[in-house]
């Protein structure tokens, strides 16, 4: 057990989070092949060392999005996360994790989620990866009552199947 924290780190090596609605705090985590993790940092990923030192912070775009998942997904060595864009609406954000030779941002690859029956319910992004895709539930308005189980495919999401709300549990 332990703590994300600075280590005493300050400077380029300090872990930020980014300004923050008052109702919202910095959420999802992810671990790479590196042994680093990726957190949310608000209106940033950051990639930080076992040591609680930044490795790299990596801007959410467009400017005014914010990080908004309780999960991470990884996937093809690309970090999938849920977010809202400026105007609050939620998307699907991925971000690179291999190095590149450009500076990395997060963007929205999936701006047009599954309509919610109930707003308060939020959108689940399944941590593991389901047969090589991305699986995100959610109570879609179009039926009542079930679950609608989306499975990404190449860039979209699609109905999967259908299960009944008491058939499926979430952590």
């Amino acid at each position: 057990m332990g703590v994300l924290g600075n280590s005493g780190e300050a400077g380029a090596t300090l872990v930020r989070v980014g300004d923050l609605p008052f109702d919202r705090c910095a959420t999802g985590v992810a671990l790479d092949s590196d042994f680093t993790l990726w957190v949310s940092g608000g209106n940033t990923l950051n990639r930080v060392g076992l040591d609680g030192r930044l490795i790299e912070r990596i801007p959410v775009e467009p400017k005014g999005s914010v990080v908004n998942s309780r999960t991470f997904a990884v996937l093809n060595d690309t970090l999938y996360f849920l977010g809202n864009l400026p105007d609050g609406q939620f998307v699907l954000f991925a971000a690179p994790m291999t190095p590149t030779k450009v500076p990395k941002v997060a963007r929205p690859i999936l701006r047009s989620l599954p309509e919610r029956r109930r707003d308060y319910i939020p959108y689940c992004l399944a941590p593991q990866p389901l047969n090589g895709r991305l699986v995100l539930a959610c109570e879609p308005k179009e039926f009542p009552d079930r679950i609608g189980i989306y499975v990404e495919n190449l860039g979209h999401f699609w109905r999967n199947r259908q299960a009944r709300r008491r058939s499926l549990a979430f952590a």
